[in-house]
């Protein structure tokens, strides 16, 4: 491991960004998908509380005004459906979905974030808190097994009031060379892929019906008896 104080000294490596949000380079928070708007401004709040109780009455207000019982009986049909068969409506694109910006809540004492680097042929991941001090605090909590395991998605953001871990989906990903090219290995790339595009995977299987049974029935036609 080498210790390097700018981001342009990663260069094409592999590289763990660690430090409190206002004094990292703009060009780090970009890499791996946060709001850099909010480099400044994340846990000047945290004292008040207000920001958030207050979006969280309207929220509220606002569900109850359009319809909240019909959206939380489609909402709870889409997590028994996530949990009984891992399949969400993000999972049913034929195209990945837009990726936005991350902004982290108010409520978020720790941010872990990965993406790729400017030239595209290395990792960044990040580990940022509002302040040094909720910097090593976080660390000292995700670092718990319990906690560790929770981690997933291309954000995961640590929030102390409830000890829990929330996770941002990956909505695009890209694979990163480990190992020599061979036949095995893009099998496997193939079959991981196919696993998180379901409607390509149905697709091919239908296309793949079709033609089997064109091909039959021409064998059949050609072979079979005549009356």
């Amino acid at each position: 491991m080498e210790v390097i104080t700018s981001p342009l000294a990663a260069g094409s490596r592999n590289a763990i960004f660690i430090g409190a949000m206002p004094q990292l380079p703009k060009t780090v928070l970009t890499q791996v998908g946060i709001d850099p708007a909010r480099q400044m401004s994340w846990g000047n709040a945290e004292d008040t509380g207000r920001p958030d109780d207050t979006q969280k009455a309207i929220d509220e207000w606002r569900t109850r005004l359009s319809g909240g019982a019909w959206r939380n009986q489609v909402t709870g049909f889409q997590t028994w459906v996530k949990q009984e068969f891992d399949i969400s409506l993000s999972s049913l694109r034929i195209l990945p979905e837009a990726q936005a910006a991350y902004i982290p809540p108010e409520s978020a004492g720790l941010v872990i974030a990965q993406g790729a680097n400017p030239s595209d042929d290395a990792t960044w991941t990040l580990l940022t808190a509002p302040t040094g001090k909720r910097l090593r605090e976080g660390t000292a909590a995700i670092a718990d097994v319990t906690r560790w395991q929770q981690l997933a998605g291309r954000v995961s953001a640590y929030e102390p009031a409830t000890d829990k871990i929330e996770a941002t989906p990956v909505a695009g990903f890209d694979f990163v060379q480990t190992q020599p090219p061979s036949l095995t290995n893009y099998r496997l790339i193939f079959a991981n892929w196919l696993s998180s595009n379901i409607m390509v995977y149905a697709l091919l299987l239908i296309v793949l019906s079709v033609l089997l049974g064109l091909a039959t029935s021409s064998m059949l036609t050609r072979l079979g008896r005549r009356q």
